[in-house]
């Protein structure tokens, strides 16, 4: 096993919620590539079979499936004009669990200090960052998580080549 930056480890919301995050009149970017989503772990594990190790983890772990509520879109300051727009999720901790439970089973990634679970919405001018948030007028949403996804680069896009159920 290796650390390959051409791999992420990711939660997706639920297309609807994919499609309100998208539909922020011209706001929005993907993360990298990758559409609306949680990165759990970048880079990831390239080489062997991770899905089967991960699965081995979900068991071991009991990693089950959780709630997860996007109540609002917050503002931070990113490069010298530019502010980010993302939406953390009101309660972080099973993000957390899940990164340590898989985090423990690959020494390759070393995880930072820190994680602060989000899906990315955009980037804008830091100046008109609030009015932003007010135009897009988000209406919280929920739903469950149910499983993870280790997502690779090909030619340019991200694809799923894996898809890890929670219990």
């Amino acid at each position: 096993l290796f650390k390959d930056y051409s791999q992420a480890l990711v939660v997706t919301p639920p297309k609807e919620v994919k499609e309100k995050v998208l539909g922020g009149d011209g706001y929005t970017v993907s993360s990298g590539g990758w559409g609306p989503c949680f990165i759990v772990m970048w880079p990831f594990v390239g080489g062997g079979e991770v899905g089967d190790i991960l699965r081995e983890a979900v068991q071991r772990n009991d990693l089950k499936k959780y709630p997860v509520s996007l109540d609002e879109v917050k503002v931070a300051s990113w490069h010298d004009s530019t502010a980010l727009l993302y939406l953390p999720p009101v309660d972080p901790a099973p993000f957390i669990d899940l990164r340590k439970a898989f985090s423990d089973v690959f020494p390759v990634f070393t995880p930072r200090d820190s994680y602060a679970p989000h899906i990315r919405m955009g980037t804008v001018s830091r100046r008109t960052a609030q009015t932003v948030v007010k135009t897009l007028a988000w209406e919280p949403v929920s739903f469950e998580v149910a499983q993870v996804h280790v997502i690779k680069e090909r030619m340019g896009r991200y694809d799923v080549i894996d898809s890890i159920e929670l219990l």
